[in-house]
């Protein structure tokens, strides 16, 4: 039956059954229904068709109807039968498939399980591939497709599965990813789903899917990504003309179950880069174990970080190449030539190979300090092919990294041929190593930077000490007495004579009785501890080593040496029955009074921290009496001087702490806080030898006063003395000079003129207040306080161009004498 209505959009619609005369609005619409209470009737001529085809014309009419006429809960019904339906259409092509598959239609248990699947799969493609095939029978696809992404989002490459072959896949064609080409590309280009219900009459699509004489009419084709919107391949599902073109509930559905897979791809991807990192930390720590734990040898360590960063990148050959930068050359004498040894690997040693570091791709690195990643070596121009030519060996892809300690590049480090992940074969050109790679060696090199250089400490370390024990070897035998030397002290070993005044604090026995001082001192021994009271010949040995060891300086010699233990010896056979000191202190301190300068070099402690001399790299503090008292002890342990091998552990660790607090206490910046505090004591009237701590003290104040001595000897002595330590100080002086430094006044030998100027002030600064506090504490010391005066009025006397005096401490007779032109050489 034709239908009664004629094309609608173009004429006036028709009235409505049962209202002829109702009037439609000037723009052909109807007047709303609410206007008039209208009684319907079916007329003959209209039947159901008919009707049905008016209402599918204008559903506003129907909407009308049911919104008047249909209350809530018959609406409701009417949904629910209707989504029946659909989902019983929509289900009658997918159902068998799933159901045999996963014997169910529930999407969600589906996806649990396809998420297992994908758990269970280092690689994805094969899980995709699966993917894919659920998808495509599930919306009844005749065709499906997947093109991967495969290292940057310019191309796609089309996946095709190959089953029973060794392996899983295979790549096929590579198509260029570009709007307006084929759907799948123009799909890879906006990252958004298409569907095409009529392939042939889509003008966007001028090549179709890429396939020639295709049947394909409906296509449905959808993007994965990530949450971070990367791409990760395209899926494609064709129906021909013969089945009915695809839905919206098909690509509702599709789209539901691609998004779950971006999803579970990206929580995938972010628990395999936990996983992964987990495994490069407990392999760093590893490695990091054996490294610095087992590891010491060059040899072994190279072998040990070849190893390991074959593993590390999984790649088929190595080599490690350290770097040379005196003669701007790379070296190596290990080699990976591919040999297996109980499935290790096992490098070649061989001679020593060098090149220069302007050559090849390992140069390069070691010039610039940057990565170099070939994935095709013979696309490379920076390649050199006779390698290969030589060895027989193909070279696929190259990673070249830098090995950098310090900000140098110290070694370069040379993987060949990336392996695959899962067969253990050689990747072809074109893939290679990738940015993970990269990444995880580059934290693998800085372990390696410090494992090299702790080997190089390690080797230089024990290079320096093998020249230490020769070099200890050489000194101990030249700083050793001479044997003719040992034989005359143990033959002669009293003095000749005691002169009348040994005992006399202005006693000067380098001025007199140089030749006969070691007796002198072994006569000072025995007069405080006894004749028998050591070993004779290691005494001996210890004296004559002693004296050996003092340089031939103008001023801090042996002779000082000498004179500071006789004024020690002076003060000690005073005090010696008040027992304000030990016994065993007093021996130490004459021994430390001997050897308190020994191999002084002739410069002050500021010299060797200024100009960054070993000596101050040693000693953090008081430089020159801390080397002192090191060689003390290091003749002193010598079996053949040790005069104190016989006592306990105890007393011999006791009698070394008392020798090493009277030598450290010689410098003067000690001595000025030591002098006050004492003072303070003194005032306080809470002195007491009693007191370990204050004992220490007075011991300081004594030996440091004992050290300068010669400004309380008669005034010739003292002048001659002066004379020898300007003389010390001028060298010092002109030292400086020739290093480009201009030196002190006082160090300055242009300013001879200031010396007694000078004198005066050391005089009243720094000895009268420390003889004055030591007098008050030793009253038996006082005549060094007496001699101190003396002299200072002499420099006075200088200074005023007035005659000096020529004086006998013992009678206090002074007589005129002419001056001197300063006294100075």
């Amino acid at each position: 039956m034709t239908s009664p209505f004629k094309p609608l959009s173009l004429r006036r619609l028709p009235p409505l059954p049962g209202n002829s005369q109702q009037k439609s609005h000037e723009d052909g619409s109807l007047p709303s229904p609410q206007c008039h209470s209208v009684t319907v009737t079916l007329p003959e001529e209209l039947n159901l068709s008919s009707l049905k085809i008016f209402l599918t014309t204008y559903p506003q009419i129907l909407e009308e109807i049911v919104l008047e006429t249909v209350d809530v809960k018959k609406l409701s019904s009417w949904i629910q039968k209707k989504s029946k339906v659909m989902s019983k259409e929509a289900g009658m092509h997918r159902t068998p498939y799933l159901t045999a598959m996963y014997g169910t239609t529930d999407i969600v248990k589906i996806q649990a399980e396809l998420l297992a699947a994908l758990d269970a799969k280092e690689d994805i493609l094969p899980y995709l591939s699966e993917l894919l095939n659920v998808i495509s029978r599930a919306v009844n696809s005749i065709s499906a497709a997947m093109y991967v992404i495969r290292g940057s989002e310019r191309e796609m490459r089309l996946y095709v599965p190959n089953a029973g072959s060794k392996q899983d896949y295979q790549l096929g064609m590579s198509i260029p990813i570009a709007m307006n080409s084929t759907v799948a590309a123009h799909v890879a280009a906006t990252k958004k789903s298409i569907l095409v219900q009529d392939l042939y009459l889509d003008s966007r699509f001028p090549h179709g899917i890429g396939v020639e004489d295709s049947l394909l009419n409906s296509v449905l084709c959808v993007p994965v990504t990530l949450p971070t919107n990367d791409l990760i391949c395209v899926m494609e599902f064709g129906r021909n003309c013969q089945l009915p073109i695809f839905t919206d509930v098909d690509a509702q559905l599709v789209t539901a179950m691609v998004s779950w897979v971006g999803l579970a791809l990206h929580q995938r991807k972010i628990a395999y880069q936990l996983s992964k990192q987990t495994e490069l930390n407990d392999f760093l720590l590893e490695i990091s174990h054996i490294m610095f734990n087992d590891v010491v040898e060059m040899d072994m360590l190279v072998k040990k970080i070849m190893l390991y960063a074959k593993e590390l990148v999984q790649a088929d050959r190595c080599a490690l190449f350290l770097v040379d930068h005196d003669t701007a050359e790379l070296y190596a004498n290990l080699f990976d030539e591919g040999k297996m040894m109980h499935g290790r690997p096992v490098f070649s040693k061989k001679p020593t190979l060098r090149f220069s570091m302007e050559k090849g791709i390992a140069g390069l690195v070691a010039r610039t300090g940057e990565v170099v990643n070939i994935k095709d070596a013979y696309a490379d121009s920076r390649f050199n092919r006779e390698i290969d030519r030589l060895t027989g060996y193909t070279t696929h892809n190259i990673l070249c990294m830098p090995i950098i300690s310090h900000g140098v590049v110290i070694g370069v480090i040379q993987m060949i041929n990336k392996l695959s992940e899962h067969k253990g074969e050689k990747c072809s050109s074109g893939n290679g190593f990738s940015s993970c790679d990269e990444s995880a060696f580059k934290m693998f090199a800085v372990y390696c930077a410090l494992a090299l250089h702790y080997s190089k400490v390690h080797e230089e370390m024990k290079l320096k000490s093998a020249q230490v024990a020769v070099m200890g070897d050489q000194l101990a035998y030249h700083s050793q007495c001479n044997p003719q030397e040992l034989r005359i002290l143990v033959n002669n070993f009293h003095p000749r004579e005691v002169p009348v005044d040994f005992d006399s604090f202005y006693f000067y026995g380098p001025a007199t009785h140089e030749d006969q001082l070691m007796q002198l001192f072994v006569q000072m021994l025995g007069n405080l501890f006894g004749p028998e009271c050591y070993i004779k010949l290691k005494l001996c040995n210890l004296i004559a080593t002693i004296r050996k060891n003092y340089r031939a300086l103008p001023y801090h010699n042996w002779g000082h040496g000498w004179n500071v233990a006789h004024c020690m010896y002076c003060v000690l056979t005073r005090i010696r029955d008040n027992n304000l000191i030990s016994n065993r202190r007093m021996q130490a301190l004459m021994i430390a009074a001997l050897g308190h300068d020994i191999d002084h070099r002739g410069f002050n402690n500021s010299f060797y921290s200024r100009y960054n001399d070993p000596l101050a790299y040693l000693y953090n503090n008081s430089t020159m009496e801390n080397h002192h008292f090191e060689v003390v002890m290091s003749i002193l342990q010598r079996e053949a001087n040790n005069i104190f091998c016989e006592l306990p552990s105890e007393e011999y660790t006791e009698i070394v702490r008392y020798m090493r607090h009277a030598i450290i206490a010689t410098d003067l910046a000690l001595h000025f806080p030591n002098q006050k505090k004492l003072s303070s004591l003194i005032v306080n009237q809470s002195l007491n030898f009693g007191n370990p701590t204050h004992l220490d003290d007075i011991i300081a104040l004594l030996i440091t006063a004992c050290d300068l001595c010669a400004v309380s000897k008669c005034w010739e002595d003292h002048l001659s003395t002066i004379d020898e330590i300007y003389d010390e100080f001028h060298n010092q002086g002109d030292h400086e000079k020739a290093l480009g430094d201009m030196p002190t006044a006082m160090l300055n030998r242009d300013n001879k003129k200031l010396i007694p100027q000078d004198q005066i002030g050391f005089f009243k600064f720094v000895c009268i207040p420390c003889y004055q506090t030591l007098s008050e504490i030793i009253p038996e010391a006082s005549e060094l306080l007496v001699g101190c005066k003396d002299n200072l009025d002499q420099w006075e006397r200088v200074i005023a161009g007035k005659s000096t005096k020529v004086w006998e401490p013992a009678k206090s007779v002074v007589t005129a004498k002419p001056a001197k032109s300063h006294h100075h050489k």
